[in-house]
Order: structure tokens, then sequence, then C-alpha cells
């Protein structure tokens, strides 16, 4: 079962699955794989070995390794074909906690494992994206952390910024802003002047080894720059 490991970005575990002796059981066909925002929400997919109607058929029961800590019960969505997601709730992450998971059907327990939300981190997309054209011939973007100053990957991450253009396909850059500070400027004359560009933001936490976020929703503007006469 080895191969249910291999290949997933973020494996819970690569616990073998638990066998059901009756013929016809429903059974898991990949594994649960979870990520977590580090702040109140952790997202588990996996798949199963067919059509399943997740929310009423199947629910995953999590525990903080924790005394007396209490067990919850996440109830799934399906994901597309056989998939299902469930969304976890979890307040207050520290980066010891760690969590057992017990995906039922039923009566019948179909996979056990664990999952430590600090070492399967996918930061918040960033939100607020903004473009601003009257800067002295910048053009100057602008975004939202996604994390309050309390949280610990508040000062943490770096961006990426994806800026194309609509009249162009061919025409897609990344601009990589490793500062804190949420801004990027760009000359407007690096620019084409006349058509229509869009942008969007996405997050990334180099010390929690993260993945990227998703992007941001995408923002669009018209580049009107035009170079001074004399040039």
């Amino acid at each position: 079962m080895g191969w249910l490991c291999s290949g997933l970005l973020f494996p819970v575990s690569c616990l073998v699955l638990l066998q059901v002796a009756s013929s016809g059981s429903m059974k898991v066909l990949q594994e649960p794989t979870c990520v977590s925002d580090y702040m109140s929400i952790s997202t588990c997919e996996w798949k199963m070995g067919g059509p399943t109607n997740c929310s009423a058929e199947l629910r995953l029961l999590y525990q903080l390794v924790f005394q007396s800590s209490e067990t919850h019960t996440c109830v799934p969505e399906n994901n597309g074909g056989v998939g299902c997601v469930c969304h976890l709730l979890m307040d207050d992450v520290v980066s010891m906690d760690n969590y057992t998971l017990d995906l039922w059907a039923g009566q019948q327990l179909l996979w056990k494992g664990s999952f430590k939300p600090s070492e399967h981190v996918k930061p918040r997309a960033p939100g607020n994206l903004t473009v601003h054209t009257n800067v002295s011939d910048t053009v100057l973007l602008t975004w939202s952390n996604p994390y309050p100053p309390d949280n610990y990957l508040y000062n943490d991450l770096t961006y990426a910024v994806n800026i194309w253009s609509e009249n162009d396909p061919a025409y897609s850059r990344i601009h990589n802003v490793t500062y804190l500070k949420p801004t990027l400027r760009i000359p407007a004359s690096t620019l084409k002047s006349g058509i229509s560009y869009r942008a969007r933001v996405r997050a990334w936490a180099q010390h929690y080894n993260t993945t990227w976020s998703e992007w941001s929703p995408s923002t669009k503007w018209y580049n009107s720059y035009r170079e001074p006469f004399e040039q």
C-alpha cells in the first residue's frame, strides 16, 4: 500500500489502510491528506473506492492529543467524482498540536491516522488587492496580510505577484516580494501603454516550509501611461 503515500504533497501519515472482511464494503482509495491555515481551519481531502455520498455516509472524527481533549466531528462534502473534503475547526493552533483522525462509515472504521498542523501549513490567500495608478509614473499594488498581528505567520509571509496582459496572452510576469510590507511598485513605463492588465497575489511562509496559498482574486487596471514628449 506504500504507493498511496508517495507522490502526495501533504501526507497526514503513511499508515496502512484498514481493510474490512465483508465483500462490497466501503473502502478508501487514497488516504486523507490535510493542510492547515495555521489559524482556525484545517482541510482534509481523500478519495473513495467508488461513488459515495460523503455527507450522508461518512464522518471524520478528530481529537487533539491532550489530556481530556474533546472529540470533534466533521461532516465531509463531495469534491468531484469519488473525492471527499472536510473542513476541521481548530482554535489557537500552536506548533506542538497533534491530532488523531478517524474516518468512519457508520460503524465501520475506514482509516485511522494523525495530523500535525504546524508541519502541513498552507497560508490563507491575501486579500484586498488594489492597484493605484496615479503615483508619480508608478503602478502601486497593495494588499492585506491575511493574518492578524498576533498570529505566528503575520511577520513570516512573503509574496508572489502575478501580472499579465489581457491583450497579449504571451505576457505574464511573477514578481517576488520578499520584504514584509505587502506592496509592490512597478514603473509604469515598463508596461505597454493603452492596454489592460490584471494582477493577483499569493503568500508563502519560509520558516514553516509552507506550500503557496491560493491566488487572491485578480484585479484589473488600464495602463494609460505616456512617455514624456522629450523622449
